[in-house]
């Protein structure tokens, strides 16, 4: 019976070593910010929107903009003429402007919910998303860095 308990302990401790613990996953972020003083994209969700995602590269095509945290995009438009006028923001947006002047970081994420890797660009700066390159899911704006 030993030997039974001592086999069946080493095999545990075998799959233990194998299978491991989980670590903690950490989201990688990129600064998006190259370019500064950026028009901003105008009024869609208030009269001055704090964070800006563009259909297309280096600020082209149609915007979409917000002054709020958006945990999930599905259901956002973009406004404006050109490229992309009215499809959905979600997983479509490809450079982004952090219009703000307040102190503050404007964050893009992967996923919803605020999760996985994300590209971000301080107070005035934006420039093309690299994580979420048309890959976006939610936006996030702090009043801290």
């Amino acid at each position: 019976m030993k030997k039974l308990i001592g086999a069946v302990s080493t095999a545990l401790i075998g799959a233990a070593m194998v299978i491991g613990t989980p670590g903690a996953a950490n989201a990688a972020g990129h600064d998006s910010g190259q370019y500064q003083h950026v028009y901003p994209c105008g009024i869609s969700d208030a009269a001055d929107p704090m964070i800006c995602l563009y259909w297309g590269g280096t600020f082209t095509g149609a915007y979409w903009g917000t002054r709020h945290d958006v945990a999930d995009l599905a259901g956002q438009h973009f406004n404006g003429l050109g490229s992309g006028a009215y499809e959905n923001v979600k997983n479509n947006a490809a450079s982004m402007y952090c219009t703000t002047w307040d102190v503050v970081i404007c964050k893009v994420y992967y996923n919803e919910y605020y999760s996985g890797n994300y590209d971000y660009a301080y107070s005035g700066n934006g420039g093309e998303l690299f994580f979420a390159w048309n890959d976006n899911a939610s936006v996030k704006v702090s009043d801290s860095y």
